[in-house]
This record gives structure tokens, C-alpha cells and sequence, in this order.
């Protein structure tokens, strides 16, 4: 490349000379000598062997470079051409090496993400097997608004097949099960959970399947606990086993009592007062002292919902109670998590809350502030959460 550049320069300063000689002879000549190629022939051959004008040996010196130009320039490319075929073939070269490197690196991730999926299982049935949180509180938020959007939207059709056949009875469905076979026996619906005897049904989100009031009373029974007439279903996270001892699902409860007047704003305060006077025997709980609101009631489009960190009899540490009500023009709809572990009131109230807006009543069962014409309710909506004062 120095070479090349250096004959170029050589080539300039030839070039200066010829035209400054002419010049001196003609100043046309030298004007052509710049413009046309080859022209500076002609005022050789004009000039030939005159001492003043002769340029001869110029444009002699002149073709001899303009060769050396072009031969080096040749020779650069050469050298360009070699220096990429060199490159290309080092590239084939080290491909092999390259893949081999590249084959590891994803067994290496694929090994740790292995290790992240597993940490993050055993992570999730540690908090399980603890009681202290359902699952991850940003997930659930991030599914809590989607389905919230979904819900607000207009209801779309969904299958009602369920996740498991539906067993025949057999001769021995009157002895007492065990809890595994009150399972065994259970089938889990997904889709729309429709009760068109009370009016109403619920677009079940997704990753939750839905026990009918039959499978919830044969598993309470099998567990000695009493059965509850005004419940409807048990609703339940896809990840939660029912047999684990931290098990959790939403209860849902019809109370057919009529239609709730409106509340209007909720003091938190005052309700709290009442429900620590006395509780309302119309919703689930853990019972025992209500200690506060871990969230304060509030009531919106229908829906109510709050948080009650409550200290049932006997025990050594407090739980929470998750409410949701959607008020109906014949009743209310309840959906509410029993006992649930200490912190994890954000994600509690927001699976009875998506639930309860994803619940819609068939046409002319939807509740509104004036429906004076309906059967009232013996309670308002601030006696139902905080309890008669």
C-alpha cells in the first residue's frame, strides 16, 4: 500500500513538470495537456529534441510510472484477495470448534434452567406445605388483571365438559369414605360453572377447576366437618392438592335472602367496630376475634370485597379471611378463602375478587341500586360485612 501511494505521488509530480514545460511554450497546450488524455503527445512530438521544451524523458518517466501504478495496484488486490481466502478458510476451520463451544454452552443452560425449574418447584411446595403463600403473589396479580378484563368484557361461550368422567354410583356410596376416596371419586369441571336454578354462572379463569356442591360435601363429610347448605362449589387453583395440609380453595356460597340495597361508600372503622361487637352468622370464617381489616371493605359495581385478619379459638397464630360478595337481584354470591396464611392477603383478594367479576346473572337476575320491586334482604350490605350493631 506505501508503494502504491508513493508512485502515485511520483506520478504527480511528472505530471506538474510536463504541463508547467508546455506551458512555457503554449499556454493552450498546457491547458489541453490537463483536459484530454494522450494529448501530451502531440507537444512531444512539436518539441521534439527543442532544449527549452523537450519532454521527452517526462513522458517516458511519465509511462513508467503509470505502470508501476498499475502494477501495484494489482498487487494490492492480490494481497486483499489472499488476505479473505486466508480468512475464510481459518472461519471453516475453527466451525467445527465453534459448534462444539456452542453444542456446550447449551447444555450448560439447558442444565441450569433444569436447576431453576427445580428450585422453583421445590420453592412453590415449600409455600404450599408452609401455609404461607398460595403461589406468586406477582403472577397472581398479573392473572388477577387479565381476568378482570376479561370478565368486564362480554361472557364467551365455554365448554362444560369436565376434567374427569363422571363415575356411576356404586352399592357402597352410602358407607363412610376416607378423604383419598372422597377425592378419587370428585370431578373437577373447567369452563363455565352454570347454575340456572339460581340464576347465575361463572366463567371459570383459567389454571382453576370447579367441585360441585355434591363432591364439597362428600370431602367435608369424610373429614368429619358439617355440611353447609348454602354452599355451591368449591373453586380451586389447578396446583393445589386438596389432600395436602395447606391446601386452599375458594368457597362459594348462595344466600337467597333477596336483594341488598346499596351501600354507598364503607367506613372501615365503623364496620370494624360492629364486626367486633358481634359476627354475622350469614358468611364463612375461621371464627374467633376479629383482630382488623387486612384489607378495608370496599363496593363497587356490585362487588364487594375485604380482608378480616381474624384469631380463631385456641390457636397460637392469626389467619385472614377472604370475601368477595356479588350482589344479585334474588341474593348474594359469596366467595370467600377460610384461614388463610398470614401475608398473603393480596393474593387472597384477588382470586375472590376475579371470581366474583367473573360471575354474570341471567337477564333481569343482575343486581342494581334501584330495584325497589324485588323481595328485600333482612340485612343491608353493611350489616352482611360488619355484622348487625
Amino acid at each position: 500500500m506505501m508503494l502504491y501511494l508513493g508512485l502515485q505521488l511520483v506520478l504527480l509530480v511528472i505530471g506538474i513538470s510536463i504541463v508547467a514545460r508546455v506551458w512555457r511554450a503554449s499556454a493552450l497546450d498546457g491547458v489541453l495537456c490537463l483536459i484530454v488524455p494522450f494529448y501530451v503527445l502531440l507537444p512531444m512530438f512539436k518539441h521534439w529534441k527543442d532544449p527549452d521544451f523537450d519532454i521527452r524523458w517526462h513522458v517516458l518517466a511519465l509511462f513508467v510510472c503509470a505502470s508501476a501504478v498499475v502494477w501495484a495496484q494489482f498487487h494490492a488486490a492480490r494481497e486483499v484477495v489472499r488476505e479473505t481466502a486466508t480468512r475464510q478458510a481459518l472461519l471453516r476451520d475453527a466451525a467445527p470448534e465453534s459448534e462444539d463451544v456452542a453444542s456446550a454452552a447449551a447444555e450448560s443452560a439447558a442444565t441450569a434452567q433444569e436447576g431453576d425449574d427445580a428450585a422453583s418447584e421445590q420453592a412453590r411446595l415449600a409455600r404450599y406445605q408452609q401455609g404461607v403463600e398460595f403461589g406468586s403473589k406477582a403472577a397472581a396479580a398479573q392473572n388477577a388483571a387479565a381476568q378482570n378484563a376479561a370478565a368486564d368484557a362480554a361472557p364467551v361461550a365455554r365448554s362444560h365438559e369436565p376434567d374427569t368422567p363422571v363415575r356411576a354410583p356404586s352399592a357402597a356410596a352410602s358407607a363412610p369414605l376416607t378423604p383419598q376416596q372422597a377425592l378419587a371419586r370428585a370431578t373437577f369441571q373447567r369452563g363455565t360453572f352454570e347454575r340456572a336454578t339460581l340464576g347465575f354462572a361463572i366463567d371459570v379463569p383459567s389454571h382453576f377447576h370447579v367441585l360441585a356442591a355434591g363432591d364439597a360435601r362428600r370431602i367435608e363429610a369424610s373429614r368429619g366437618l358439617p355440611g353447609d347448605a348454602r354452599e355451591v362449589a368449591w373453586i380451586v387453583h389447578e396446583s393445589v392438592a386438596l389432600d395436602s395440609s395447606a391446601a386452599w380453595y375458594v368457597r362459594v356460597r348462595w344466600l337467597s335472602d333477596g336483594w341488598v340495597p346499596p351501600a354507598g361508600t364503607l367506613d372501615g372503622w365503623r364496620l370494624l367496630q360492629q364486626a367486633q361487637r358481634g359476627r354475622s352468622a350469614h358468611l364463612a370464617g375461621s371464627g374467633g376475634d376479629l383482630i382488623g381489616y387486612a384489607i378495608a371493605p370496599s363496593f363497587s359495581a356490585g362487588v364487594a370485597d375485604w380482608v378480616e385478619e381474624r384469631l380463631p379459638a385456641g390457636a397460637g397464630a392469626s389467619v385472614l379471611d377472604c370475601h368477595a360478595l356479588r350482589l344479585g337481584r334474588r341474593g348474594v354470591l359469596e366467595f370467600s378463602v377460610v384461614g388463610a396464611a398470614a401475608g398473603a392477603q393480596a393474593l387472597c383478594d384477588a382470586s375472590v375478587r376475579l371470581l366474583a367479576r367473573s360471575t354474570r346473572f341471567e337477564r333481569g337476575a343482575d343486581w342494581s341500586p334501584a330495584a325497589t320491586d324485588a323481595n328485600r334482604a333482612p340485612y343491608s350490605l353493611a350489616e352482611l360485612i360488619g355484622a348487625a350493631p
